[in-house]
């Protein structure tokens, strides 16, 4: 899916799913992450990657967006984020965000936490 100010990408690696997003999840960009977040609640069924190493800046909005998707898998589907840049790996422990979600360097470690290989 391409947006204005985001682009997802989707793909699946053995029993997970994995989420490339890339560009802005600024508020031009809240309803198609929130839609892309729903979707993946609703149709998958296995652990899920978010791979956020495209993404320049996460605002307000899209990451109430974030803690909802995770409210929603429940304790039966697992999620991980990787590739956070600096400025958003260090917003996210100040939000204390690092306690809620796994947060790993790359893709193949977050497939590997999630998916059990």
């Amino acid at each position: 899916l391409k947006g204005d100010v985001m682009d997802v990408h989707m793909e699946t690696v053995g029993s997970v799913t994995v989420c490339r997003l890339a560009g802005r999840l600024d508020m031009g960009g809240t309803d198609l992450f929130r839609s892309t977040l729903g979707k993946i609640a609703e149709e998958g069924s296995g652990p899920v990657v978010l791979n956020l190493e495209e993404i320049a800046f996460i605002g307000s909005a899209c990451l109430g967006a974030l803690v909802s998707f995770h409210q929603k898998l429940g304790s039966d589907r697992a999620l991980a984020l990787c590739g956070l840049s600096v400025p958003i790996h260090k917003m996210f422990k100040v939000a204390a965000f690092d306690r809620i979600f796994q947060i790993v360097p790359t893709q193949d470690d977050a497939v590997a936490l999630v998916g059990g290989n």
